[in-house]
Parts: structure tokens; C-alpha cells; sequence
């Protein structure tokens, strides 16, 4: 057996049963969210008596005993027991969770969970006759559960279609079925004649020819059974003439009901005067001071321009972030930045606005050059060159040398004097 939650498990370890959560003083403790959605370990009990001596009232799985405790259901799909024998069902839910059943599940007399019939998806306890079926299919004669005819979504008895739900198909209204047909383009639902009875979103039948076209009404996004009546415009719908109306305030950005009932409204742009519905249907100017959006009610804020907002009433107080222009009141009651103010960026690490480096253009860099410049080259020390021997010329060549050693000498000369004068 499994507890809906790990204090009421320790209590199975002690009592072999899951028990409703009591105090010390022994007080019993309602619980206002279902155990098994809860980690508050508060237990089962959804309502104590006024004087809160004992449990009235158990959560689904539980069964209230004679002590007005709740006790935990031990029998699989069991949404109510005898709180003084858990293994006797009252209640089975139609289906688990799980995934371990694809039918519905009922309580016979004898307090166990049985499956209801074939592709029954709810049935009575006791004798578990269906009362709905699975999708595809329709209760007949004696609570059983038939299959619509073929290529049919849905059917009010087995032998008759009330929507066939395949591509190519349409129904034939005398005998409830789906034959194949061919539809117009953009056309879901047509007879079969092949004359559309309604076309796809932006477009509507046109009764001459039963084909789509696009909707005729200004404003208007859905006509799918007539091009000529509009059933959702942008602004205002007026069912009665099947036309777009413009609301009657030029702030107003959806009206419901009659043009002068606004229920959304818009910011003003330029003055960035925030607008919202009141309780006449007009848009006036937000009542929470700072406030950036309150366009579903003049009462509630959204968010604010400037500052953070710690309730949808207001107000909307400084960021207490240095150099924040936009901040949040998050679920721990700490402060976060989501804008700062300009000339900073938020550092994550830190949780903080710090200085934005500053980006080229007009200003002036660290050194006092401006910003986008070209920046001098440092001076650097050059090393004075070495200086170059020059050789000595060697002597002049005596006759025998010839010619060719002399004129090799002059041009080592020539190299050597050329090579000092460059430096």
C-alpha cells in the first residue's frame, strides 16, 4: 500500500493504515489541496467539523472512519472506501492515470473495482451498466457501447454518424453515414453533393456557389458557415447582424457585448499613458501610480513603468537596486532587476547594474584620447647600430695579379661604403 505523502507513510510504517495528519493537541487539520498534489504533509482531510475535533470530510482515495479519520483506500482505482474497511470500494474512478486501464472502472455491491463494459468509458456502480462511451463510439441497446459506422468521428446511436472525421468523406444526412466525396478547397464540411457547409479559419461559404471565399465583413477572422456573417471580428462582433463594429473608444483594442463595453484597452504611445476597462466599460488611465499595463482592468496593474509592483493593486515602489529602472518582487520576497536604468548592464554573477563599458564614439578612453581615434604607437628606445668595420683595402695588386683581383677589390670597397651610408 502507498501513501499519498511521506508523513502519512511514516504513520503506515506504525499503523499498517495511512491516517489523517492530527495534531499534537489532537486537533484534527483540514488540508485545502489534495495530498497528492501536496508537500505540505497536512493529510487527507478536506473539511473538519467547526469545532475541529474530527475529519467531516476525506479527499478522493480516503474513507472516513468512525474515529473521523481519513484513511487511505487500498484497493487500485479506488476514489471511496468504508474508512473502517479500506479494501471495500464505495467509488472507482472512470479511468487511471496511469495508464493501466483504457476503460472506466465501477464498484460492484461486494466493494470490489471492476472494469465497465468494452470501450465504456463511465458506468453505474452496481451493476455497471455504461453511461458514456469511448470517442468512436455510441451507447446501444442494453448499455453496451457500438462502434460508429466507418470513417465516422462521432455518432449519437452505433448505426448513425453525426460528424465523419476522415479526409474525403462526407456525410450523407438521409441515412447517417460517411460516403466519399470531394469537398471545394479550404472546405472541412461538405454534403454530398460536394456543396460546402463550412470552410476553414479567414474563410466562409458563399451560398451561390457553396464554394470558400474569403470572409466580405472588414475586421472580421471567422465566417467558416457564411462569407457574409461574421462570427469573431477584431474589435466587436454584433451577432444579431453577423457585422464588425469599431469600438467606440479609440483606446479600446477589444469590446465585448455592445462598442462601448471596452475590455481591453492599449497604452498611449506617445505619452506612454497607461489605459484600462473600468467598471463602465470605458478606458481610463491606470489608477496604480506607474503603472506600465492594467489593459484587462483600470484596477489591477500588470507590470510597472518604473519601480517594481508587490501586489496587482499596487503600488508600484522604487527598485531598491541601485541604478535599476525595472525590477520584480520575486516569490521570496527578494528583489530582482530585469532593466537598468541607461549607461548600465546587469552583471548575473553579482545581481547587480554596474557601469556599461564604454563603446566607441563621441567620449573620451582612459589616457584622454577621444573615443574612435586612431591611438599613437608608444614610444620605443631604438638601439643605436653597430658600428660597421669597413675593410682595409688590400694593396695594389702588382702586374702579375691581372686586372680581375683588382677590380674585385674596388667593389668590396664600393659594397662596404654604401651599406655605412644607409644606416
Amino acid at each position: 500500500m502507498r501513501c499519498k505523502s511521506a508523513l502519512l507513510g511514516a504513520l503506515l510504517l506504525l499503523t499498517g493504515a495511512c491516517l489523517t495528519a492530527v495534531a499534537a493537541n489532537g486537533t484534527c487539520i483540514q488540508n485545502d489541496n489534495h495530498p497528492v498534489d501536496d508537500t505540505s504533509g497536512l493529510g487527507p482531510c478536506k473539511r473538519c467539523a467547526s469545532d475541529n475535533s474530527r475529519c467531516e470530510k476525506c479527499w478522493e482515495f480516503y474513507g472516513l472512519n468512525q474515529r473521523g479519520e481519513c484513511v487511505d483506500c487500498t484497493q487500485p482505482g479506488c476514489t471511496q472506501c468504508k474508512g473502517d474497511d479500506p479494501a471495500f470500494c464505495l467509488n472507482c474512478r472512470d479511468g487511471d492515470v496511469e495508464g493501466s486501464w483504457e476503460v472506466g472502472r465501477y464498484a460492484t455491491t461486494a466493494g470490489q473495482c471492476k472494469d465497465c463494459p468494452d470501450n465504456c468509458a463511465v458506468c453505474f456502480d452496481g451493476n455497471g451498466a455504461c453511461t458514456a462511451c469511448n470517442a468512436g463510439y455510441a451507447l446501444g441497446v442494453g448499455g453496451t457501447c457500438g462502434a460508429c459506422p466507418a470513417n465516422c468521428a462521432k455518432c449519437s446511436r452505433p448505426d448513425k454518424c453525426d460528424v465523419c472525421g476522415w479526409d474525403g468523406f462526407v456525410l450523407e444526412t438521409t441515412n447517417g453515414t460517411c460516403v466519399k466525396g470531394s469537398c471545394p478547397e479550404l472546405c472541412v464540411s461538405c454534403t454530398a453533393d460536394n456543396k460546402c457547409l463550412d470552410c476553414t479559419y479567414g474563410f466562409g461559404v458563399d451560398r451561390a456557389s457553396g464554394t470558400c471565399t474569403e470572409c466580405r465583413q472588414p475586421g472580421c477572422s471567422e465566417c467558416g458557415k457564411d462569407a457574409d456573417r461574421c462570427q469573431q471580428c477584431e474589435f466587436y462582433t454584433n451577432n444579431s447582424t453577423g457585422t464588425c463594429e469599431p469600438c467606440a473608444d479609440a483606446r479600446c483594442t477589444f469590446c465585448y457585448g455592445a462598442p462601448d463595453t471596452c475590455t481591453r484597452c492599449e497604452t498611449d504611445e506617445a505619452s506612454g499613458q497607461a489605459y484600462g476597462p473600468d467598471a463602465d466599460g470605458a478606458c481610463m488611465p491606470c489608477k496604480v501610480a506607474g503603472c506600465g499595463d492594467c489593459q484587462s482592468s483600470v484596477d489591477t496593474c500588470l507590470s510597472c513603468s518604473t519601480g517594481v509592483l508587490l501586489d496587482a493593486r499596487g503600488p508600484c515602489k522604487p527598485c531598491t537596486i541601485a541604478n535599476c529602472k525595472q525590477c520584480e518582487a520575486r516569490a521570496d520576497g527578494s528583489e530582482g532587476c530585469f532593466e537598468c536604468q541607461e549607461g548600465y548592464d546587469y552583471n548575473y554573477d553579482a545581481e547587480a547594474c554596474v557601469e556599461a563599458a564604454q563603446a566607441s564614439g563621441p567620449g573620451t578612453l582612459p589616457g584622454g584620447a577621444a573615443a574612435g581615434a586612431p591611438t599613437p604607437a608608444p614610444a620605443v628606445d631604438t638601439p643605436e647600430p653597430a658600428p660597421i668595420e669597413v675593410p682595409t683595402p688590400a694593396p695594389a695588386p702588382t702586374p702579375s695579379s691581372g686586372g680581375r683581383a683588382s677590380l674585385a677589390a674596388l667593389a668590396a670597397l664600393a659594397a662596404a661604403l654604401a651599406a655605412a651610408a644607409l644606416v
